[in-house]
């Protein structure tokens, strides 16, 4: 973004913070494109966790690991209801995004 602009906020001699502030407002809903794929990628991301972190309980067991390890122990139930916490919290932040993005929709036709 900064490379196709720059010229033109050189040109009118804008400040550097106005220019940041420019380019991110310009380029907003591909950087929540980014945020929630990167989202996605970490709330779904069981063995990179374990390699890295390990599964260490109240240090670096995250949602993901705790499922994966609660199914290894046959504890189902708790599997299970981890499993739909993890799915609200997913279905949430998309149902978020989503009424965002549809009220910046409605906002810029009005």
């Amino acid at each position: 973004m900064h490379r196709e602009y720059d010229e033109q906020f050189r040109s009118f001699c804008i400040p550097t913070h106005r220019v940041i502030g420019a380019l991110i407002w310009d380029s907003r809903y591909s950087l929540l494109t980014v945020t929630l794929a990167g989202f996605g990628r970490a709330i779904a991301e069981v063995g990179a966790v374990i390699i890295v972190g390990g599964n260490i309980d109240h240090l670096t067991r995250v949602m993901t690991t705790a499922i994966a390890l609660e199914t290894s122990k046959g504890n189902l139930a708790l599997a299970l209801a981890l499993g739909f916490i993890l799915l609200i919290l997913a279905l949430s932040v998309n149902a978020a995004v989503y009424a965002l993005r549809a009220s910046a929709r409605r906002l810029s036709y009005a």
